[in-house]
């Protein structure tokens, strides 16, 4: 029996060590709250949306799962599966966007040799305006360091926009994160997506690569990055089908074989840069984001060339035990068209105040707008507010 009792306690002992050695955690944010949107378009068009939101806020919704497990000889294996989680549908209720739309990716770590993520995940221009954003990337109109959506000609409802996302981005590659040395860390990506059939055109979707050098010492931190994508077409010509056996009868209809394909060759490039510094008081940072899109034979003019500039400065203060006031000011300008026949000048800012009800639950207020003013003649302008509740866990 005491035997027994030993040998019991002995395996009790391995699993326990064994258990120790992987680890799993769910993890998330649920932000819900009350937003007020007033859109002014360059056409004097009015548009009053309020309503309550459960996507988030001040932070986005979302759900995770993140794990890791120990090799051994200083190896580990992570993976990282997140989804944005709110009132995306019609209905007005909450729901999951699409599962590991936010990042979907598994890796291997070396203490020695740094990081290999294979998957979806942010890009290294994103990382740069999460690590220096003090406004915490909410969701309010405002945050040009932040605002990278909507339609791109001059009725959009939207007062700052771009043709596509840039420093918001994440997509799906091989990337590899250096050992933080001497306050340096290297990243180096590869985005892979492309066919090339013998019957059929080579098509690119977003292939490309990406850098980012970032340096943190003591209160100081600061980084760069780079990306360029890829998108191509190769033209061929309209294809029929032959029927009846006989080379000589040709059946091309809208219902039999292929279309033309027109070329197409779209690049994007994307920069950005910042740095941020803790005074103790006060936590101030600046980012520099910079979009350019050349597309050689787009539907519309105002697809063939976009290039979009903003500069982002912001502050958090925190006041007392659970008080955090933020603040960010942006300008910037976009440029769109191939005769650059869209000129905007961008302004924007933003006022937040958090009040901590306990480590993981926060009340809050915003306050945003921006501005957009056209070709000199024109001008545009969006107002939000949101006051609410987030709690993670």
């Amino acid at each position: 029996m005491k035997k027994l009792l030993i040998a019991t306690a002995a395996l009790a002992m391995v699993a326990g060590t064994a258990q120790a050695q992987s680890s799993v955690t769910v993890y998330g944010i649920i932000d819900t709250g009350y937003n007020s949107v007033k859109n002014v378009t360059n056409a004097d068009v009015r548009t009053t949306t309020n309503q309550i939101r459960t996507n988030g806020e001040a932070s986005t919704s979302r759900f995770g799962v993140r794990g890791s497990e120990d090799l051994g000889g200083g190896l580990k294996a992570n993976f990282v599966i997140e989804s944005a989680v709110g009132n995306t549908n019609a209905n007005n209720t909450a729901s999951f966007t699409n599962f590991g739309d936010r990042a979907f990716w598994a890796g291997i770590e070396s203490k020695d040799m740094g990081e290999l993520r294979i998957g979806f995940q942010d890009s290294f221009v994103r990382t740069n305006w999460l690590t220096h954003d003090q406004l915490a990337a909410a969701n309010v109109a405002g945050n040009l360091a932040h605002d990278a959506a909507g339609p791109a000609n001059g009725s959009a409802s939207t007062a700052a926009n771009v043709a596509a996302g840039s420093h918001t981005t994440r997509n799906t590659a091989i990337n590899y994160l250096s050992p933080r040395m001497n306050g340096v860390q290297l990243s180096l990506g590869a985005m892979i997506s492309e066919v090339d059939a013998s019957n059929a055109n080579k098509v690119k979707t977003g292939s490309g690569s990406q850098a980012g050098l970032s340096y943190v010492s003591g209160k100081l931190s600061a980084s760069v990055a780079y990306a360029e994508a890829t998108t191509a077409v190769n033209a061929s010509a309209a294809t029929g089908l032959f029927v009846g056996g006989a080379s000589d009868v040709a059946v091309s209809t809208t219902n039999l074989g292929a279309a033309a394909v027109s070329a197409q060759n779209t690049k994007t490039k994307d920069t950005g840069a910042g740095a941020s510094y803790d005074f103790g008081v006060a936590k101030v940072g600046y980012i520099y984001n910079k979009r350019e899109l050349n597309n050689s034979a787009a539907a519309t003019d105002w697809a063939t060339n976009v290039d979009r500039t903003s500069h982002a400065l912001s502050a958090s203060v925190p006041v007392g035990a659970k008080t955090v006031l933020r603040a960010g000011y942006g300008f910037g300008e976009l440029r769109q068209g191939a005769a650059s026949n869209y000129n905007a000048d961008i302004k924007g800012m933003q006022a937040a105040v958090n009040y901590n009800l306990s480590k993981r639950t926060t009340a809050y207020g915003i306050y945003g707008e921006e501005t957009r003013e056209i070709n000199a003649t024109s001008k545009a302008k969006n107002t939000e507010y949101s006051v609410g509740v987030r709690h993670s866990f």
